[in-house]
């Protein structure tokens, strides 16, 4: 009998498949794939629905994604995502940095924390209420779990530390059961080779930026490719240029820790000084084509990207010019070439530096910020052989009536849809020379230019104005309420800006400390029933409204 009539299909092949394991015949299928090399993950979210929009997370993010990119990671640029396009990017990038040497998230936008647990903002939040956050809000443990496959180093940088409006009204209803900080809370990454990085220290805000990008970034985007830079010391520098930028008010902070050895996120060996190079890519001596078969010319290219000189991409073509990835090693020099011109018209900083950068790339990456930058310096069109900046006209400088609008005399606004900030705002009438005035909406994001002023402003919640110190200033409404006179009093209304005090007094002792200080320009009284507090105020930005606070605005 044959052995097909005793025994079943399956036992046959089960008796095979024991005699050819037995035999060796049976090799051990291959391990799975895992990634390697460089991943990361780049999130802006700028246009939010609900709260106005911010101007630079967009930029901001692909500029990061541009610079990552010429570094060679394998980079997902994702903006302006709601909650399921939040979800969706971390759990798919969670998969594609499994197994990673290095992982990287930026992210710029909205963030906040609630209770000690911190949250990236989705731009269709609505966050009416604390409870809101667990449905709407993206949790910082899950962007931090999807950098956890990474072997080497994981990193979470977040830009996302700025003033946010979602907190302010979400702490009427937070109640005693879930405080709402400023800023985000401190974070204790687990385990090893992680840091997370904060634009600001924990419990503190940063700055949008009044530039192309916000300072946080733009350190980032100067120090990030230095190549063989330990991250460590990278982050200080960005660090140290955050408090140059901003006058000490913002302090970038890290959390985590690193073992003993150098890691760094830009491949390359920092001994050696990145070697100077001309405006055009050099002439390349081209080499007796090489045998690829042995696929020598992937490895060598692999090795030239990670370390990202154009040394290392020269000889690469002078090895393998007909290689399948010579296009795109040309593609990286002249990245490089393009990064280094734009460099240098940045240390000069003029509109002939610009304009000498713009004639070379006429295609470069930078060729739109050169523009605006040349623009922004207000400055005739440089004469040849002129390479300096001349003084620049004097500053115009405006009187701000947080609180207050001015009405008559708009001559333009702001474009429905285009959402501004405050300093756009500001900046906006200090480069028109007609603009007197200008009305900055709070709460819609709206700007409006004034070439007169009217005689009195009208009181309105959301409204700051600002008018030329040398024109006469608009009368404000007069007020016979507890401040005094010499105070325009502001019940139920607190002003966000420079504080200083904390001081147990009476109402009368910290109008009598103002007074006495002639860089106070407004006080704050809180009247709760447990702490008398008087806040003294050296400047005004947006008011913040608050039942057990009255304001006193010296008139």
């Amino acid at each position: 009998m044959i052995l097909s009539q005793i025994l079943p299909a399956r036992a046959i092949a089960c008796i095979f498949l024991c005699l050819a394991t037995a035999l060796g015949l049976v090799c051990a299928s291959p391990p799975t794939a895992r990634a390697a090399g460089r991943m990361a993950l780049v999130i802006g979210n700028s246009a939010y629905q609900n709260v106005p929009q911010l101007p630079n997370p967009v930029r901001d993010a692909k500029a990061i994604a541009a610079v990552l990119r010429r570094m060679g990671y394998d980079v997902s640029l994702k903006t302006d995502l709601d909650y399921d396009g939040m979800r969706k990017a971390f759990r798919a990038f969670s998969r594609r940095a499994a197994g990673a040497d290095v992982a990287v998230v930026f992210y710029a936008g909205h963030g906040m924390e609630a209770g000690g647990v911190n949250y990236l903002i989705p731009v269709d939040a609505e966050l009416k209420n604390v409870s809101d956050l667990e449905y709407e809000a993206f949790s910082l443990n899950k962007a931090l779990a999807a950098v956890e496959g990474a072997r080497r180093l994981k990193v979470v940088m977040l830009d996302a530390c700025r003033d946010n409006p979602f907190a302010r009204r979400m702490k009427r209803s937070a109640g005693r059961t879930r405080s709402i900080g400023r800023g985000l809370a401190r974070v204790e990454p687990e385990g090893s080779g992680m840091l997370v990085a904060y634009a600001a220290r924990a419990g503190s805000t940063a700055d949008d930026g009044d530039g192309e990008h916000s300072p946080f970034t733009q350190a980032l985007l100067k120090n990030l490719p230095t190549p063989g830079l330990d991250v460590r010391l990278m982050f200080g520098r960005v660090k140290d240029e955050v408090r140059r930028a901003t006058g000490g008010r913002q302090e970038p902070f890290i959390y985590g820790s690193l073992g003993g050895r150098v890691v760094s996120l830009a491949p390359g060996d920092a001994a050696s000084p990145p070697p100077a190079s001309p405006v055009t890519p050099p002439p390349i001596t081209p080499a007796p084509p090489a045998a690829n078969a042995s696929g020598d010319d992937s490895l060598a290219y692999r090795k030239a990207v990670a370390a990202g000189t154009m040394e290392a991409y020269e000889e690469f073509l002078r090895k393998f010019p007909g290689s399948q990835h010579a296009p795109q090693v040309r593609k990286l020099i002249a990245a490089l070439v393009d990064d280094r011109a734009w460099n240098r018209a940045r240390e000069k900083d003029t509109i002939a530096a610009y304009n000498s950068y713009i004639i070379a790339f006429p295609e470069g990456a930078y060729v739109s910020q050169a523009k605006r930058r040349m623009a922004r310096l207000q400055e005739p069109q440089d004469t040849p052989g002129r390479d300096e900046t001349p003084s620049p006209p004097p500053a115009r400088q405006f009187k701000i009536y947080a609180g207050y609008d001015l009405y008559g005399g708009d001559y333009a606004r702001s474009k429905n849809g285009k959402w501004l900030s405050q300093a756009d705002c500001v900046r906006a009438c200090t480069e028109d020379p007609r603009c007197n005035a200008f009305t900055y909406n709070e709460k819609h994001g709206m700007c409006f230019l004034k070439d007169r002023v009217a005689s009195v402003l009208k009181p309105w919640k959301t409204a700051i104005s600002g008018v030329l110190t040398s024109l006469p200033q608009p009368a404000r409404p007069t007020s016979n309420g507890i401040c005094g006179p010499g105070y325009d009093t502001r019940p139920r209304t607190d002003f966000l800006g420079n504080d200083i005090g904390g001081y147990r007094t009476s109402l009368s002792g910290c109008r009598a400390m103002c007074d006495g200080n002639a860089n106070c320009i407004a006080f704050a009284w809180i009247a709760k029933s447990v702490s008398r507090r008087c806040w003294l105020k050296f400047a005004l930005s947006r008011p913040s409204y608050k039942s057990y606070v009255t304001s006193c605005v010296k008139n």
